[in-house]
């Protein structure tokens, strides 16, 4: 909120910024120098409540521009803030952006050019751009990653640890991006997720299985729980003998000993 606040301000004071050509690291120009005009995205980002839900514009800017950081830059005085992380206080701190607007706005440059290059409008919603698969389905997904700062986080991960076919992406747009032509592509994160209410006269809970409940593709159970993450439907989890015994698709079994 408080970076996003400034670079707002910055950006309309000054909306015309020049980059340089961005390299590749073999040397070929990645994207070009140009004057890149920050209006339609600065506006967009004033808009934007910086949450990372499927139905808001500004998420993708505002990602493009924080990938041109470095992690310490998040933590040490320097470009984007003028104070330092205090352990201490690590709730408000740091808590002053830098004086000099120079940087983020150069990264705000980079984040339209990139997003303009993969084939994205500036206010395309996360949720057009950020996904997985499921049986060749695409599955709009919520969140984001650790660089975001939301507690939701998804990304993607070249390791795979299900039946599935190891998943392939597509080459980032520009370098310092994770952005590709199809968008987000997402296969890890986010994954048992459980939320519990102790206030009444016995716990209530609510919870979802986001990668699925089963590898077998074949199965009415592949996608469903991913679908509902996706749509953020709880499922209640039944929690006392009344409740298990209530359930319509309660099978029981007895197991003994040999």
């Amino acid at each position: 909120m408080l970076l996003r606040a400034a670079a707002v301000q910055n950006c309309q004071a000054s909306p015309l910024v020049d980059v340089p050509d961005l390299l590749a690291d073999d040397g070929t120009v990645n994207l070009p120098a140009a004057t890149v005009d920050l209006t339609a995205a600065c506006n967009i980002l004033a808009g934007w409540d910086g949450i990372f839900d499927l139905d808001r514009s500004g998420a993708m800017i505002w990602r493009e521009t924080m990938e041109r950081f470095e992690t310490v830059d998040f933590e040490r005085a320097g470009v984007l803030f003028a104070d330092d992380f205090d352990p201490a206080n690590p709730t408000t701190t740091p808590s002053v952006p830098a004086a000099d607007p120079a940087p983020m706005l150069q990264a705000m440059a980079r984040a339209v050019q990139t997003i303009t290059e993969a084939g994205f409008a500036l206010d395309t919603t996360l949720g057009a751009a950020q996904f997985t698969e499921r049986s060749e389905t695409r599955i709009p997904i919520h969140g984001g990653t650790d660089r975001d700062g939301v507690t939701n986080v998804v990304r993607w991960s070249t390791s795979s640890t299900s039946s599935e076919p190891a998943p392939q992406r597509g080459e980032p747009v520009s370098a310092g991006s994770s952005l590709r032509g199809e968008g987000y592509r997402i296969n890890n994160g986010t994954s048992f997720v459980m939320t519990v209410d102790y206030t009444g006269d016995e716990p209530a809970a609510w919870a979802r299985l986001v990668y699925g409940q089963t590898g077998d593709r074949t199965s009415p159970l592949f996608d469903v729980q991913t679908e509902a993450f996706s749509k953020k439907i709880w499922r209640q989890v039944a929690f006392t003998d009344a409740q298990i015994e209530a359930d319509p698709q309660l099978d029981t079994y007895t197991v003994t000993g040999r």
